[in-house]
Order: structure tokens, then C-alpha cells, then sequence
């Protein structure tokens, strides 16, 4: 069943495999869309709106084609329908049945439109003939406006095309799930393939018999029964001796020597031996029992603990704490001192005999002349012992038993196992139980038995080198006797070795690749193209982002976007510079209107005249063209429109100029309103940056410490009363020059330069005709620019007098004398920082410019005499 499920698996995984690469093919085989269309209604301007550009992701490709000049520019859609107004368009749309561009005219009544090119709101600015085609990457908020010269009919054919980025949105769950169903296969075919190697898999005989009774040995029977207990119930183990040789006091043993009658040297019938050795890793390998002539009995043990160690001893002698006892035998390297033994072996146990095991016993060894002199040693090695069933040793950590044949000492061997044993020994075995003491021996013999079953790497029953003597011997200086330093002898004390299990874990290796070809597999779907918008993927019509966070986050918020752009304004200031540079060198005041007004139009406007009048008269500063180091763009979607800028003047070592540029209507160019140099030491307020703008002067007057179309007054009133006048502490003086140039000091030195019993000369000031510009700062303030008219009235006091006046008054004036006298008006550009009214500060000059605007002689009714 497991390889049918198996095969099932593979046949869904391939067939999802197919149908996901086959999306993924045919997503490919499509690299772009486009939507094309033509319009017949002859309207001027032609605009495509943020929707149709977005209706695809990726960069647009815009062809035109239509008879004669063909003009593209690109905008904020509410920039450009600002630019459209009133003029009659079509809108370029997408037809969402068909895919392809209709033309909706638009709202509008007027046949004709300037040429849009040129405009200040633009982004790009495209231009061809016949047709053109338009690379852009247009994020969402931007519009196209094509037009041919505003006054004929716009190019009619277009076309917009996109490119496709190959989606392919299910194929990577189809793909992901064919490779569950391929991992489910491998999984399901491997474990089929486990099972069916299990099935088939030779097994060893299982050890069935191993707590069955053995029968008895017809000698070791009658001695058993001679005792009087159920030893005769006990198979007792078949031994052998390994060597023949002298005892201790000069005995010869026979070679070889057994008991075939199942008797002792004294007629004595032999008892079964059992001796269990100890479990543990730290149980020794051999234990010698030695036998003398001084000795009633021998002692024998290894283990600190007796009774689990099994090896005790009869009459006065008991089994001591340790392998070795307390004191050394003369004769021997180990030996234990039986002398002072108890009579009470300190082997006994209260513990119950379980039904069908002997009670535990010792080894008498027999006493007398009768007593044989040797040492005897149990074989722990044999491999045949691991697999026996028996309450038997296993690899040196279980108990074995032996059990005596015909009532002598020879080899057994079962279905099993095996068991080797060489003994030497003078005397008879007594009979013990194997009690509660030594839980662990049928846990252990069951574990082994696993193993033995689970793995046959070890040596089989067949083995002939199981019953082999080992390859090298104890260490143990105390084994001692016949033939314990050769190596065939010594080869038998060697533990017996099970599987070498090194390799079982690396089955676990065959899966290796199966899991990093899947891991690489399902690394390689993870494409954001191959999802479903419902499982986290793209959606499948996105909208462009905006081109920056702040952008996007102004979106959002529904917040109006700033005015201008950092390219659009050095364009505009780079604009402005040629345009006076130009109009400079020309004197032409009218080349100055297109980027210049207001006070900034004025001064520039008088300063040619006067040069016009005496050509040794100096012209207007240069129009800065150094960089630009801060702006300040009004964020609005209504006109006028301010943005406040500094840039360095590109001469080393002179300020910088402060440049107000404002734009009253959507088709208007920007125009320099106020164009002032900065004083020294100024600080310029935080204000927001320019990819956010701030709010317009309108926003902010009623927060202020001084409303802005109050400003010019109050400061006028400072320069005329000096500390006198009321609004002397809402400026500040640490940064102004112009009030000292301007202040009663220079007032005082003209009065002082006239004859005033025959004339006179009066102060004033206003504000100008100019309206207040600015923009807000960050904290809530204000930079604003006002302009203000010094009038100086000159005036005669007597009808005899005559009055003259030189150079630029003369100029501006067309005369140098005057029975009447003359006015000269003075335009002062200022540029303030005006705080919020919360901050209570003063406002603090940031810079002017004063330029003599007019002159003119003046009327006799303008004139008191006397």
C-alpha cells in the first residue's frame, strides 16, 4: 500500500510541476502590453492623467504621431489641469473591456491655449516633429499634456506601452505543492523499501529455551539430590579444564583432569557450580580463587558487594568486601585470609527464590589430603555466552552459569549460544538462588537479545571462532597460573566484541539530499512574482509608489505637495539669471518683466534709467548664480504660490542673497519679488524641508508677534522715533545696519549739508505698494519680505531760492534745478524673521537692499514758503 501511495504522490507532484512551469513559460512569453488609440476631435491639448499612466507598473513608453510640431510635458496632474483651466482637451483613457485608449473630452470652452512649453510647473519638457516618442517612469500624482502649438488641433495617435515582468501568480503555490507531494513519495517509498528489507531480513533463531530447565547430568544429578535441596532441578554447567600443572603444595594434577563420575577426589558426589559474574562495566575480568594448605576453605569474590557479586564462602570462611580482602597470601600476588572468616557467610540473603531457579550456593572447596591444589579461572569471553540465553555473562557484564556433563568437566553448546568455560577446581559447587538481588540480568539478557536480533554484524552460532580462544589476555597481574602469560591462554580473558554500530546512523545520511534539493527547490519559488496577492504577492494591477517616502506620506495625509521641486527651482533660478544678465547688459527693463517684479522689478527698472541718463552710474548687483543653500517652497495647490530661497552670490567674500519668488497664476513664470542681500551675522530659523514645504503667509499671520502687512509701518516708525517709538522692542537691533544708516544720524548729517534759512528737508516713510511674501519657519514663525518707501522732500523757504540737486536724483528727476524744491523716494527691500507671538521675541532683520526708484521736481502747490 505504501508504494501505491507512493506512486499516487509522484504522479500529483509531476503533474503540478507541469502545469506551474507552463505558467511560468507562457508568463514569459509576454514581455509588454500596450494600449493605443486616436482621437478626431481636434481639440488644442491632449492630456493623460495619473490613472491611464499607473494602469500598468513599470516605466511608460508614450508614442504621438499628428502633423507638425509635437510638444510633451510632464506635471503634477493638479499642476496641469491648474495649466488647462478653461481650454478645451480630451482626456487619453483605458478602456477597461477592451485594453485599448478612448478619448473623453474634458470640461472647457476656450479654442485656444498658449504654447504650454516653457512653464515653470513642468518636470520634462519633450519636443518633435511629426512624432515623438517619450521614455518616463512616472510615479502616481503625474500627468502628460501634449499639445502641438496651443492654437491648432493636438497630435491625434497614441499610444502608451508597458513592459510585463513575466507573472506568473500561481505557479509558486503549484510548484510549492508539488514538492510536498514529491517529499510525501520519497517519504512513503523509503519506508515501503525499509519494511520490505525488514520482511526479508534472516533473522537469528530467538532464544526461546533460554529459562527452560537443562537436563541434568547423570553424576551431577546424584549430587544434587545427595544434598537434599532442588539443586537436581538446576542444569549446572559444563566445564572443562584448561591446563594441567602442580598445585601449591607440590600435587600433580592430571592432564586432563574431569570428573567423569560426577564425583569428588573423596567419592564425594560433585556439586552443580553457579558463579555469576559481576554486572558493570567496572566488574573485573577474571577471579582466581587459590587454595592452601593452611586455609579450611577458600574464599572468592570480586566485588565489593557479595551477594551481588556471587562469590562467598562455606563453613568459617566468608566472602570479603573486595576482590582481594585485606591481606596478601603469602605465595601468590592476591589472596584472602580465611582465617578469621564468621561462621555466618556474609553472602546470605532473606530474598525469595523465584519458582524454577536454584538458591544461591558457594563453592566448598574440600578440605584435607583430598583436596586438590590448583587455580581455576571462568571463561567470560566467549562470544557463544553473549547470545545464551542462560543467566549466563554477556560480554564480560552479565552472570553465567555452567552446568557439569556425565559428572565430569567438559563444553556446551545450545541453539543460542555457546558457553566456554575452562576451569580448574578442587572441590564441589554449592547451590544458590538467584533472588531479587540481581534485578537487572533478565533486562539485560532481553536488551541483548534485541540487539542480537536487530543487528547480525556480530558473530553467528556457527562462528567456529567462537569457541576459539581470543587474541590477547589479561593484564591483571594477579592472574596467575598455568599458562596465563601465553597468548593463547591469556587471548581467553579478552572481552568479547559485539557490532560495530559506527554505521547505523548513516542511513540517516541517504536522506541528505532529498531535504537540500528540496530546501534549494523551494528557495528558488519564493519569487514574488510567482503569489497571488491573496498569499502575499504583488497585486496583479499595482499602484506606482510615489517617487519618495515623503511624497507618499503627504499623499496619504491628504496634505498639499510643496510648490516647487529642487530641479525646478535651480531651472528657474538659472532662467532668472540669464534673463538679468541680459536685461543688464541691455538696460531693457521689459526683458526683466518675465522673472522679475515688485520692489525687485522697481529697483532694477530705476537703475536703468538713471545709467540711461549718465552712462558713469553703476548698474544692479548681479543676479546671484552660486548655490543654492536654502529653500523654503510654500506647500500648496492654490496660487499665488511663494517660495523663499538662498543663494550664494559667486563672488568670494560677499553675502548671500535672499530671493522671494512668487507665481499669481498656473501659466505665470515665476518671478523674483524680493531680492535682498543678507546681513552680516545673520542666523537663519529652522524651517521645514523643502521635499515638504511649509505653510503660506496667509496660514500663519494671526500667530505671529507682528502681522506682516503691519510689518513696513512698524519698522518705519523705529527708524523715524528711534527708542521712542512704540514698536521699538519688537525688533531687533543686533543685526540691523539699516537703522543706523538711515537713523537720525543721517538725518542729521543731510540737514546739516543744506542752508535751512532758505530750504528745507523733511524725512518720511510708508509702506510699499508691494504686498508682504513669505513662508513659515519650523517653529510656527516666519520669513517675510516687505518693501519701504524713504521719502525725502527738499523744498525751498523763499521764492527767491533756487534749489539744485546731482548725480542720480538729477538723473531720475530730468533736471538739476528747481525754484520749488525736489522729492526723492528711496525703495528699501526688507526681509525679516517674524516669531510666533508664544515665543516673545523680537523680530529679528535678516537683510535689505535701497536703491534711489524716483525722483521729480516738485509742484508749487507742494511748497510752503516762509
Amino acid at each position: 500500500m505504501r508504494f501505491i501511495l507512493a506512486a499516487v504522490s509522484l504522479v500529483v507532484s509531476l503533474a503540478l510541476f507541469g502545469v506551474g512551469i507552463f505558467q511560468i513559460v507562457a508568463a514569459r512569453a509576454e514581455d509588454q502590453v500596450t494600449a493605443a488609440g486616436a482621437t478626431s476631435n481636434g481639440a488644442p491639448l491632449i492630456v493623460i492623467p495619473s490613472e491611464t499612466l499607473v494602469t500598468h507598473a513599470g516605466a511608460q513608453k508614450i508614442d504621438i504621431e499628428g502633423d507638425g510640431p509635437v510638444i510633451a510635458v510632464v506635471g503634477r496632474q493638479g499642476d496641469v489641469a491648474a495649466w488647462v483651466g478653461t481650454t478645451t482637451h480630451d482626456l487619453a483613457q483605458i478602456d477597461p473591456e477592451t485594453g485599448q485608449m478612448v478619448f473623453t473630452p474634458g470640461e472647457g470652452s476656450d479654442a485656444t491655449a498658449p504654447n504650454p512649453a516653457g512653464s515653470d510647473l513642468w518636470y520634462e519638457e519633450y519636443t518633435g516633429d511629426g512624432t515623438l516618442e517619450v521614455d518616463a517612469s512616472l510615479p502616481p500624482g503625474f500627468a502628460v499634456l501634449i499639445a502641438s502649438t496651443g492654437d491648432t488641433p493636438a497630435p491625434g495617435q497614441l499610444s502608451i506601452t508597458w513592459p510585463l515582468d513575466g507573472r506568473a501568480p500561481w505557479s509558486g503555490p503549484l510548484l510549492i505543492a508539488g514538492a510536498v507531494f514529491l517529499l510525501i513519495a520519497l517519504g512513503l517509498g523509503l519506508w515501503g523499501l525499509i519494511e520490505l528489507r525488514r520482511g526479508i531480513k534472516p533473522r537469528r533463531k530467538s532464544n526461546a529455551g533460554a529459562g527452560a530447565p537443562i537436563p541434568l547430568a547423570p553424576g551431577a544429578e546424584a549430587a544434587g539430590s545427595s544434598d537434599g535441596d532442588d539443586r537436581a532441578s538446576w542444569p549446572p554447567p559444563t566445564l572443562e579444564p584448561s591446563f594441567s600443572g602442580t598445585a601449591q603444595d607440590g600435587t600433580s594434577l592430571p592432564s586432563p583432569w574431569s570428573a567423569d563420575d560426577g564425583a569428588a577426589d573423596d567419592g564425594t558426589a560433585a556439586s552443580a557450580p553457579t558463579w555469576d559474574a559481576p554486572d558493570g562495566p567496572d566488574a573485573p575480568g577474571t577471579t582466581r580463587i587459590e587454595t592452601s594448605a593452611t586455609s579450611e576453605a577458600p574464599t572468592f569474590g570480586s566485588s565489593p558487594d557479595a551477594a551481588a557479586w556471587g562469590g562467598v564462602a562455606t563453613g568459617d570462611a566468608a566472602a570479603p568486601s573486595s576482590p582481594f580482602g585485606d591481606a596478601t597470601r603469602e605465595g601468590g600476588p592476591s589472596g584472602v585470609d580465611t582465617a578469621s572468616a564468621p561462621d555466618t557467610p556474609s553472602w546470605a540473603s532473606a530474598e525469595p527464590v523465584r519458582d524454577g531457579e536454584p538458591e544461591r550456593g558457594t563453592w566448598n572447596a574440600p578440605v584435607g589430603d583430598d583436596r586438590p591444589e590448583h587455580s581455576w579461572r571462568a571463561d567470560t569471553s566467549s562470544p557463544a555466552a553473549d547470545a545464551s540465553g542462560h543467566h549466563g555473562s554477556h560480554r564480560g557484564s552479565e552472570p553465567w552459569e555452567s552446568a557439569p556433563t556425565d559428572g565430569g568437566f567438559g563444553e556446551r553448546s545450545g541453539d543460542a549460544g555457546t558457553h566456554h568455560g575452562e576451569h580448574r577446581h578442587a572441590g564441589a559447587w554449592e547451590d544458590r538462588t538467584d533472588s531479587t538481588s540481581s534485578p537487572s540480568r533478565d533486562d539485560a539478557v532481553d536488551e541483548r537479545r534485541d540487539d542480537d536480533d536487530t543487528h547480525s554484524d556480530g558473530p553467528s552460532d556457527s562462528d567456529p571462532s567462537d569457541s576459539g580462544p581470543s587474541d590477547s589476555g589479561p593484564s591483571d597481574p594477579g592472574d596467575i597460573g598455568p599458562g596465563a602469560g601465553s597468548p593463547d591462554e591469556a587471548s581467553k580473558w579478552r572481552r568479547p566484541r559485539g557490532r560495530d554500530r559506527a554505521a547505523a546512523p548513516k542511513r540517516l545520511f541517504r536522506l541528505a539530499p532529498v531535504f537540500l534539493v528540496g530546501t534549494l527547490f523551494l528557495t528558488g519559488c519564493s519569487s514574488v512574482t510567482m503569489w497571488p496577492e491573496a498569499l502575499g504577492g504583488p497585486p496583479e494591477n499595482p499602484t506606482p509608489t510615489p517617487t519618495s517616502n515623503i511624497d507618499a506620506a503627504l499623499a496619504e495625509e491628504g496634505a498639499p505637495l510643496p510648490a516647487l521641486s529642487d530641479t525646478q527651482l535651480t531651472d528657474i533660478l538659472a532662467d532668472t539669471a540669464t534673463v538679468a544678465e541680459s536685461a543688464d547688459a541691455s538696460g531693457d527693463a521689459k526683458e526683466l518683466e518675465v522673472r522679475f517684479t515688485g520692489a525687485a522689478l522697481t529697483e532694477r527698472t530705476a537703475m536703468y534709467k538713471a545709467r540711461s541718463v549718465d552712462a558713469a552710474m553703476g548698474g544692479p548687483d548681479p543676479f546671484p548664480t552660486g548655490n543654492v543653500v536654502y529653500t523654503v517652497p510654500e506647500a500648496t495647490d492654490n496660487w499665488p504660490r511663494t517660495v523663499f530661497t538662498v543663494v550664494e552670490s559667486g563672488t568670494a567674500g560677499e553675502a548671500p542673497f535672499g530671493i522671494m519668488l512668487v507665481q499669481d497664476e498656473p501659466r505665470d513664470t515665476y518671478k523674483v519679488d524680493s531680492l535682498t542681500r543678507l546681513a552680516a551675522n545673520v542666523s537663519l530659523p529652522d524651517a521645514p524641508p523643502a521635499a515638504i514645504g511649509s505653510p503660506g503667509l496667509a496660514q500663519l499671520a494671526p500667530s505671529l508677534a507682528i502681522a506682516p502687512d503691519q510689518l513696513a509701518a512698524a519698522y518705519g516708525s523705529v527708524i523715524l522715533e528711534g527708542d521712542a517709538s512704540p514698536s521699538a522692542a519688537s525688533f531687533s537691533a543686533e543685526t540691523d545696519p539699516l537703522r543706523e544708516q538711515i537713523g537720525q544720524a543721517y538725518r542729521d548729517g543731510k540737514l546739516g549739508a543744506i542752508d535751512q534759512a532758505t530750504s528745507r528737508l523733511e524725512f518720511s516713510n510708508r509702506p510699499g505698494a508691494d504686498a508682504p511674501v513669505g513662508v513659515g519657519t519650523l517653529d510656527g514663525g516666519a520669513i517675510v519680505a516687505v518693501s519701504m518707501e524713504e521719502v525725502e522732500r527738499f523744498s525751498a523757504r523763499s521764492q527767491l531760492a533756487t534749489l539744485s540737486v546731482t548725480g542720480r536724483t538729477a538723473a531720475l528727476a530730468g533736471v538739476t534745478q528747481s525754484p520749488n524744491g525736489f522729492e526723492s523716494v528711496f525703495t528699501d527691500q526688507l526681509l525679516f524673521y517674524v516669531p510666533p507671538a508664544t515665543a516673545g521675541k523680537p523680530v529679528q532683520f535678516l537683510g535689505y537692499s535701497q536703491t534711489l526708484t524716483s525722483a521729480r521736481q516738485l509742484d508749487a502747490s507742494e511748497v510752503t514758503f516762509g
